[in-house]
């Protein structure tokens, strides 16, 4: 196939069937990985959903990192999909070690937050 004849859109939905994800399960995973404050479904929706136009978004490299597959494939669909050596189950175990990370790092912060004296 010749992915730059393609749209982000399609492009988007090639890189959540080759993750195993739903719509919903993205969201979930952006907002992990950045904050909710700054991505929700209905932000996310705009670049993925079929009848869209968007032809570019800031959230295609999230996406991208996201579902395992190349940002620039993902914005342009040039070159490969994925990187060379990656493979369904190296993308999601790298996804999953991420936000392992993250929320390990939120933890260490409120534990910081919670236990730093008062200043005066």
């Amino acid at each position: 196939m010749n992915w730059t004849e393609t749209t982000l859109q399609q492009r988007a939905a090639a890189a959540l069937h080759y993750a195993k994800m739903s719509e919903a399960e993205l969201v979930r995973s952006c907002q992990k990985l950045i904050g909710s404050e700054y991505v929700d479904q209905r932000k996310i929706n705009r670049v993925i959903t079929p009848k869209s136009e968007v032809k570019n978004s800031a959230f295609v490299p999230l996406i991208a990192e996201i579902t395992g597959v190349r940002a620039v494939w993902l914005q342009w669909g040039v070159g490969d999909m994925l990187s060379t050596g990656t493979t369904t189950e190296t993308a999601s175990a790298k996804t999953e070690q991420l936000l392992e990370l993250i929320d390990d790092l939120k933890e260490e912060l409120l534990e910081q937050k919670t236990t730093a004296p008062a200043s005066s």
